[in-house]
């Protein structure tokens, strides 16, 4: 059978506040600069430096240090033989106060000197620590040949995932530090609460790496900036788009752009991102092609789309933190016209696309600097907003995990990453340029050629690190106020790229970002002087570009890439799902399979999955593999797929499995009670049998001291697999310090289930006074929900010579009860264990006290006291009631859901999964009130009104099951086969108002994960695994006030002791269990319907002949500890004669951004639901999350 993965991803993005600094405009050099970027790694110089305090340390002087601004070599040489450093020009004009400076020499006099300084700037962030590597620092010759910047008031941090939030900001506190905005996911602004030294801010950072408990990672927040530099004279020729030699260059150099044109001009459905100095939308010659966001109200002051910027309608300056992403610099304005500068409108000049969607994403500062930080969060933005891809004409700071997640997440969303390689003209191979170095699958690193196709001089390069060069000398676009002016760098190439980019989405609207990048790289102009300067040889072609085709690729993948079974036990059969795909854009054809096992055992992996069959592009197969181990040992093998893929023809998939041996431990009895007269010696056999395949290794040793009690002390006994061993007990009334004793017996094993296990041996001395005893002698329940029930555990012990029988039990107040079978015959020494149930009806302190009577000298009454409290139960109410969202392919979108306690106590709450089903919208489960689970006086009418009738069936429960109902033409048949003339009659439960029997299955039932091999029918009309019951009460699942492991097809007060009677039939494929004209407590109606199992753990209830009230039942299925379960009815007219309910399970694909958590009485909060489309297949898409 055909399936396929569709995995849905949920994370979540926060709004961010940042402060607002005034910026300064500087004056740009003839060329664009970026640092050279070669890691730096803090070294520490053991100092002995006096302390002060921090108002001190900002008024220190360094009358013997350079100013950071005197770099001792002529201008000519850093226009010319050494690009300017722009992180330096910036620095220079923003530097208020040189804080502290030193000097790191190196330890190889072939390696460069380190100058560490700390700063004072009228920036964002106004303290900074400046890393210089160079020669001769503090001479005239003074050399510097490489600049780095990051904050210094604060450190990027990673966190690792599901840590306590207060634990970890306690932990900082006491470092000194405090936990700020989330930039991306798990990875926050951890600031330092104090003004440090150099040395401080070193030893502050290795502080926080060492909260590994916490951390994962710790990051400088490096200072970036704007790769370009003004030029000279203003040109009037767009020589990059058509270059006939107007400017002196070669004809033809250029990429193409009017042949491009006759072809198409562009697609205002293509948004594109400009992460820069923000852009002046006004400008005549962009404003007709400036993005508006449609889901955004302008002016209203509220976060319309919820994507957590409030009023972000033309995108949003994270440099400011406010809604207007305006450039006050003029380098975001030029990059935006080469992409999109409005075509045939008679003004200015005209970009790649005549038409196209520009967003304003502003990070940098009017200086042309800016935070890694608010880079991170301007890429997450982009892939929030929906981007088709970002033009990223900015660089600086080392290699940060943050960043490349947040590249890598955009990614995954389809997004493109246009980079510039940098201008300072250096090898990206050897010392990597960022974020143009990322080696993600979406990044095109852009390199600057002139007019001549040459490599500009400024440009960097690289063999395998630069992709393709594109035209970024002398190029003319805009600037604010309607202006035009000619800037070089490769700042001005990016956008070239960029615009081609979009200018082929425009044309293939279905293509990936992959097909888009490969068609751009496949398609250069070869240059032999770009031959080694970049992976491809060429420079960019965007007429070729879209002349070509995506290459065709038909590809194959495997999840997961490792079938791991485990520990299986020995002649355990297990199974596991492979799902292979096709990321491609052609067909793959699978020929075949085959398993190769190593030659040590024998072959115990079987592959189950047709061949050949064809993968279509973007389309699943999902195969199984099943393992059969006969002997112990360690399995392994290799599953071969054998086909055509481009990308491995014969894809392998290792497989291994580890077959043990595990004992079972039974201990029996599980406790001991000896009733000893005056001088007596007793002794009772403790029996530890192994039902296990291996042998059982145990101990048994007395936890306490006990003279009266003897047994053997064994260490590292053995028990063989399928044997007994029996132990002797024995207790002396003569060593009984009083008249009851008790001790622990401690057995521990080596079975894993059952490592160790405490059973209780208790003595009662008698004696002709004695009489009943009680322990304990007082019952406290604690506080219990009105309408719940708890029960508590009462010994009573026959401490006389002769036998007592309890005839009666009552209590003084009717909430507590019980279900004792009386009359009870103690003999003498015997003890009986009963269960007493509390179950409140109204709120407050509850006491009583428990009468019981005996037979003791004719007539005798024994009492205890009973004491609890009840509360208010919590109620759970939710907003929306339905969730929907429309998205297109590979989107995603967020809706709060809004969870409020309405009740008197604290409400815990879970989330659970969904998974696909026809359908349109996201339903949620039903809540009830908690008067439904208020229990009812056995043959009290039943008036509660119940849940709405489905017509569509529905679930999914956390693990996966789902009901659908045979009037659904796509639900079950309603396939009745008698069983009343052929099956086994259960003649005793035939007999009885509430009670159960059980039937051995020929077969392994599993429900929510646990295997049965046993199954209890009740009268009542369910079935239970594990434990019986005889509850006639009905309430909405999941819940306690139900049997736990519940079948329940009709669960209602049924009496078959009135009428009817209760059949079953076993075999190896199934259970049927027939009620037969099983008439109700009531005496209203008469029902014949039955519950059918299966061996694959489908389960069926089939409704011949309803006659009676059918809206007085519930129907559905539960787990083990009550807290899952799938409601199929609920005092509803749900459940009709000649009708077919089926429930099974199916896969989870819906995720949420919180799976659990509290709520006081009277509090709400709100959980983000996400859908994400990732490649499906359209259509429409129905899940259910039950709360």
């Amino acid at each position: 059978m055909k399936k396929y993965s569709i995995p849905f991803f949920a994370f979540v993005l926060f709004s961010l506040l940042y402060f607002t600094r005034p910026s300064e405009q500087i004056n740009h050099v003839a060329s664009e600069e970026l640092v050279d970027q070669t890691k730096v790694t803090t070294t520490k110089i053991p100092l002995k430096v006096a302390e002060k305090k921090n108002s001190e340390v900002e008024k220190l002087e360094h009358p013997k240090t350079t100013p950071i601004n005197q770099k001792g070599f002529p201008e000519d040489v850093i226009a010319r033989d050494k690009p300017a450093n722009k992180a330096m020009e910036i620095l220079e004009n923003a530097t208020l106060t040189i804080l502290e400076s030193k000097i790191i020499e190196p330890q190889n006099e072939n390696e460069p000197t380190t100058r560490l300084s700390l700063i004072e700037t009228n920036l964002k962030h106004s303290r900074m620590v400046v890393t210089e590597k160079g020669h001769f620092f503090n001479e005239t010759n003074e050399v510097i040949d490489q600049v780095e910047a990051q904050v210094a008031s604060h450190f990027i941090l990673r966190v690792k995932p599901n840590i306590s939030q207060e634990e970890f900001k306690t932990q900082l506190a006491r470092m000194g530090c405090s936990l700020k905005e989330e930039i991306s996911k798990d990875t926050f602004i951890v600031s330092l609460n104090n003004s440090l030294s150099l040395e401080e801010i070193a030893d502050q950072k290795d502080a926080l790496e060492n909260l590994s408990q916490f951390v994962s990672g710790v990051e400088p927040d490096y200072f970036v900036y704007a790769i370009k530099n003004s030029n000279d004279p203003r040109l009037l020729e767009l020589w990059g788009l058509h270059n006939t030699g107007q400017t002196g260059g070669g004809d033809d150099k250029d990429i193409d752009a009017p042949e491009s044109w006759d072809l198409l001009t562009g697609s205002r459905n293509i948004l594109v991102g400009v992460i820069d100095t923000g852009i002046d939308r006004d400008h005549e010659d962009l404003l007709a092609n400036m993005w508006t966001n449609p889901n955004e109200i302008a002016g209203n002051g509220i976060d319309d789309d919820q994507n957590g910027y409030i009023d972000d309608v033309h995108g949003w300056d994270f440099y400011n933190d406010d809604n207007n992403p305006h450039d006050d610099n003029s380098h975001g304005t030029h990059c935006a016209g080469t992409i999109g500068a409005v075509g045939n409108n008679n003004k200015g000049v005209v970009g790649v696309n005549w038409e196209v969607s520009m967003v304003g994403i502003k990070f940098l500062g009017g200086s042309g600097g800016g935070y890694l930080s608010d880079g991170v969060k301007s890429i997450s933005y982009a892939t929030k907003i929906g981007v088709d891809l970002t033009s990223n004409s900015w660089g600086g700071g080392g290699f940060s995990s943050s960043m490349k997640d947040a590249i890598d997440e955009a990614a995954a969303a389809g997004i493109g990453f246009i980079a510039a390689a940098g201008n300072h003209a250096g090898d990206n191979d050897a010392y990597p340029s960022y974020p143009a170095s990322y080696e993600s699958e979406n990044v095109i690193s852009v390199g600057a050629n002139d007019h001549f196709g040459k490599s500009a001089y400024f440009s960097c390069y690289g063999k395998t690190s630069v992709d393709l060069f594109a035209p970024g000398v002398n190029i003319l676009s805009t600037i604010p106020g309607n202006g035009y002016a000619s800037y070089s760098g490769t700042s001005m190439a990016t956008p070239h790229v960029a615009g081609a980019y979009a200018l082929i989405l425009a044309a293939n609207p279905d293509w990936q970002s992959t097909q888009v990048k490969n068609v751009l790289l496949d398609s250069v102009d070869a240059e032999d002087n770009l031959a080694e300067k970049c992976l491809t040889g060429g420079r960019l072609n965007i007429l070729s570009a879209l002349s070509n085709e995506p290459p065709q690729e038909n590809l194959i993948s495997v999840s997961p890439s490792i079938l791991d079974f485990g520990f299986p036990a020995k002649e355990e059969s297990r199974k596991m799902e492979f799902i292979l795909s096709n990321r491609g854009n052609a067909d793959t054809t699978v020929t075949g399979l085959s398993i190769s096992a190593s030659a040590e055992k024998p072959m115990a992996f079987e592959v189950s999955l047709p061949t050949p069959f064809v993968l279509e592009p973007n389309m699943a197969q999902t195969g199984t593999v099943s393992f059969f181990g006969p002997t112990e040992g360690i399995y392994k093998a290799n599953l071969f797929v054998h086909s055509d893929a481009s990308n491995d023809s014969n894809l392998s998939i290792p497989l291994l499995a580890e077959v043990i041996t595990t004992p079972d431990i039974v201990i029996d009895p599980q406790e001991l009670h000896f009733g000893l007269q005056e001088g007596d010696t007793q002794k009772q056999v403790l029996s530890v049998t192994n039902r296990g395949d291996g042998d059982l290794v145990y101990s048994l040793q007395p936890r306490n001291e006990a003279p009266w009690l003897i047994f053997e002390h064994i260490d590292n006994g053995s028990v063989p697999a399928g044997a007994t061993v029996e132990i002797t007990v024995q207790t002396s009334a003569n060593q009984m310090p009083s008249d009851f004793e008790r001790a622990i017996i401690d057995l521990t094993s080596n079975d894993p289930d059952t490592p160790s296990f405490q059973i209780s041996v208790s003595a009662e001395r008698l004696s002709e006074q004695g009489g009943l005893v009680f322990r304990p002698e007082f019952l406290e329940y604690g506080d219990v929900f009105v309408g719940h029930s708890t029960e508590r555990k009462i010994e009573m012990f026959n401490s006389a010579l002769n036998p007592i029988s309890i005839n009666r039990v009552s209590f003084s107040n009717s909430a507590f009860s019980h279900y004792l079978d009386l009359p009870i015959l103690l003999a003498a020494g015997e003890k009986y264990s009963a269960s007493i149930h509390f179950t409140p009806l109204g709120e407050g302190s509850q006491e009583s006290s428990a009468m019981v009577f005996t037979d003791e000298n004719g007539f005798s009454v024994h009492s205890f006291d009973l004491s609890a409290s009840a509360s208010k139960a919590p109620q759970l109410v939710h907003n929306p009631g339905a969730i929907s969202a429309n998205i297109k392919m590979n989107e995603q979108k967020e809706i709060g859901l809004e969870i409020q306690n309405h009740g008197g106590s604290i409400l815990t709450w879970s989330l659970k999964g969904a998974n696909g089903l026809a359908g349109s919208s996201f339903s949620l489960a039903n809540v009830f009130t908690s008067e439904h689970f208020e229990p009812l006086e056995k043959g009290t009418l039943n008036q509660r009104s119940g849940a709405p009738v489905s017509a569509l069936g529905g679930g999914p429960d956390y693990f996966g099951h789902s009901w659908s109902d045979s009037s659904d033409h796509a639900g079950p048949d309603h396939a009745w086969v008698d069983i009343s003339q052929t099956g086994n009659l259960l003649a005793e439960l035939s007999g009885l108002d509430d009670g159960f029997s059980s039937v051995t299955l020929p077969f392994d039932f599993d429900l929510y994960g646990q295997t049965y091999g046993e199954i209890f029918v009740g009268s009542n009309g369910y079935l239970t695994l594990g434990q019986p019951s005889v509850e006639h009460g009905n309430f909405p699942l999941p819940t306690a006030m139900m049997p736990a492991n519940l079948i329940a097809a009709f669960a209602t007060d049924l009496d078959p002791a009135s009428g009817g009677n209760i059949y079953y039939h076993a075999d190896d494929h199934g259970l049927t269990v027939q009620y037969d004209k099983v008439k109700d407590f009531a005496g209203l109606g008469e029902y014949t319907f039955q519950i059918k199992v299966n061996a694959g753990g489908v389960i069926r209830f089939l409704y011949e002949d309803m006659n009676g009230p059918v809206d007085r039942a519930t129907t559905g299925i539960q787990n083990a500890s009550s807290d899952i379960g799938l409601l199929v009815a609920y005092n509803n007219q749900q459940i009709q004669s000649n009708s077919t309910i089926r429930i099974s399970t199916s896969p989870k694909w819906l995720h949420t951004s919180k799976l659990q958590g509290s709520l006081e009485a009277g509090q709400s909060e709100t959980v983000n639901v996400t859908v994400k489309s990732g490649s499906i297949m359209a259509g429409s898409y129905e899940g259910e999350l039950q709360l």
